[in-house]
């Protein structure tokens, strides 16, 4: 499915499109790290393989495949990267949000794919991938950001180098 997939939505042809992300990770690493957590139970809260939630998914999607560090909840998230002005204009690895919950504006997000779907932490069903063009997340999309290669050297932990002083 993940070559498949891969080939659907970055197709080789006039055009070559990238491999990467806009900031500049492999599509392929975040898509082996989307399909490692398809299956996985829901959990409000759940960081783990136990039990994971939907800002913990999107977290542990970029961390796995490019060490980023995203902040924890969809609300924070929703800060980070560049707004996509349309649902039109949508890449695959864009952070979709959506008002799901009254408390909350940002309650939900997942990460677009392509084709009009995103894979997500669903409180139903766990990791799966679901349509924006379905009744309930069709009406309930509020945008989405993409990351840049800034946004990555800001969320990427730095290494500390120790030089040998002998």
């Amino acid at each position: 499915f993940k070559t498949l997939w891969l080939s659907y939505i970055d197709p080789a042809g006039a055009n070559e499109p990238s491999e990467k992300l806009t900031c500049g990770v492999a599509k392929s690493a975040v898509m082996d790290a989307v399909m490692d957590w398809l299956g996985t139970p829901y959990h409000f809260g759940g960081t783990s393989r136990n039990g994971i939630d939907c800002s913990a998914f999107v977290r542990a999607v970029f961390n796995q495949s490019a060490n980023i560090v995203l902040p924890r909840t969809a609300q924070s998230q929703s800060d980070v990267g560049r707004a996509v002005a349309r649902v039109s204009d949508l890449q695959f690895g864009d952070m979709v949000f959506f008002h799901t919950m009254s408390h909350a504006y940002v309650s939900h997000v997942g990460i677009y794919l392509g084709d009009n779907l995103f894979a997500h932490a669903s409180s139903r069903y766990g990791v799966t991938i679901s349509s924006l063009q379905s009744t309930y997340y069709g009406s309930r999309i509020i945008g989405a950001r993409r990351l840049s290669v800034s946004d990555i050297e800001s969320l990427t932990p730095k290494q500390e180098f120790v030089t040998d002083t002998r």
